[in-house]
């Protein structure tokens, strides 16, 4: 005999998306802050491996949050950012394993750029949504292509300056999320 638990309590959706917005802003904000910690060796990698990890999760529940909602725009842009974040960290630990090979510099800097242009493309389509979530969006795309820069060759500058940025736009991601936490908060 099977028993189906059946709740009859709806989930308001909007309640799910503002919450799915300032878990994956959160996210973003805690992913890029530790990265740009990790390249200026300010920590480990072990650490960055379980922040990245549990960071890129939480952006990957946020986007299918924001699925239930239909809002394909944060579902793209929780899920890519939270599969960007995953795949950044294999091709970091996965070759130290014995699993593949440690990236070119070409290949490095070619998948950073395809990233940042990727939220540059992004950040455009954010302007009509939320402008405080463009911003936050746009200093990601600098950074990336900051760390494609930095990746291309050694200009210590450019990399302190891409630590910089990262730290900048994990700071405002942080924000972004404590904002629509707090818009949530007063309209419930």
């Amino acid at each position: 005999m099977s028993t189906t638990i059946v709740s009859t309590r709806p989930l308001e959706s909007a309640a799910v998306a503002a919450r799915a917005g300032v878990l994956g802003l959160l996210c973003l904000g805690v992913a890029t802050i530790h990265f740009s910690l990790y390249q200026a060796d300010l920590i480990g990698l072990s650490w960055l491996g379980i922040v990245l990890f549990h960071a890129a999760l939480g952006m990957i529940c946020a986007g299918m949050a924001e699925m239930r909602r239909r809002n394909a725009f944060g579902v793209v842009l929780f899920c890519s950012l939270g599969l960007f974040w995953l795949s950044l960290l294999a091709l970091i630990v996965l070759p130290g394993s014995g699993y593949g090979n440690v990236p070119t510099q070409p290949t490095l800097v070619a998948y950073l750029g395809i990233w940042g242009l990727f939220c540059a493309i992004l950040a455009s389509g954010a302007g009509s949504r939320n402008r405080f979530v463009q911003v936050v969006i746009e200093f990601l795309a600098l950074f990336l292509f900051l760390m494609a820069a930095a990746s291309a060759g050694s200009f210590a500058s450019v990399s302190v300056f891409a630590t910089a940025v990262g730290v900048v736009c994990g700071t405002l991601a942080a924000v972004a999320a404590a904002v629509e936490g707090k818009r949530y908060r007063r309209s419930h």
